[in-house]
């Protein structure tokens, strides 16, 4: 019988002729891929590099020119009922919202939409307006990300939206979206798990099964005149 001299036909007879190194080889393979790739440090991609062509360029020079080590946050501050940005209810809320963001952490430059920098962060209807302030971007290999430090602002937001009913109080900017996907991700993958694991059992229970009974057919029996599932007869 001619033997092929491709590699994977090659590879398959070994493999069928030494089970037992074959399986053996694969394991150690596998366990030195996770180790290695467990080893090497992930990197990340900074915001400026991750456009094409000139928007890429532009982004790179902006980065270069005007560096910025913030993320800037929003609080809306928006009335249920009637009252409007003249009316000093509103007026207190922004206030008490402004002095209360001051004293958490992690804040900074808190800005109030009634002050000489605060143009256009009321709406045209007097209605809702933005208290806007600054966290810091630490790099992408810190301790702690953005998304971690914006949870004293998002806890002091959600204190405030319940001493204040009759207001919508709440927060959103770089930092608190990519906080919000994260979870959301985290949530999708711990949901996955719970389904997938026992659907992944199952298929690989049928995988193995199919595996022995072939291998056990190519296990050399005595010869019997007997039909046998494995010689189809």
């Amino acid at each position: 019988m001619n033997r092929s001299r491709n590699l994977a036909a090659r590879a398959g007879r070994w493999s069928a002729q030494h089970r037992a190194k074959a399986i053996s080889v694969w394991l150690v393979f596998v366990v030195l891929a996770v180790v290695v790739g467990g080893s090497v440090e992930t990197k990340n991609i900074a915001d400026e590099d991750y456009g094409t062509g000139e928007s890429k360029a532009a982004d790179q020079a902006i980065s270069a020119g005007f560096p910025k080590d913030t993320v800037d946050e929003s609080v809306l501050v928006q009335s249920s009922g009637s009252a409007t940005a003249d009316d000093q209810a509103f007026r207190g809320v922004v206030d008490d919202v402004i002095a209360k963001l001051k004293r958490t952490d992690h804040v900074s430059d808190v800005t109030s939409p009634f002050g000489p920098t605060g143009g256009g962060q009321v709406s045209d209807d007097g209605r809702s307006a933005l208290v806007t302030f600054e966290l810091p971007d630490p790099p992408s290999d810190a301790a702690r990300g953005a998304d971690e430090l914006v949870e004293a602002p998002l806890a002091t937001v959600g204190s405030l939206g319940e001493q204040h009913p009759d207001f919508r109080i709440e927060e959103f900017g770089d930092a608190s979206a990519d906080k919000a996907l994260s979870e959301s991700f985290e949530d999708d993958f711990r949901q996955a798990e719970v389904t997938s694991l026992p659907i992944t059992l199952i298929i690989l229970v049928v995988a193995f099964g199919a595996l022995v009974a072939a291998c056990r057919c190519s296990w050399p029996r005595p010869r019997s005149r007997r039909p046998s599932a494995c010689s189809g007869r």
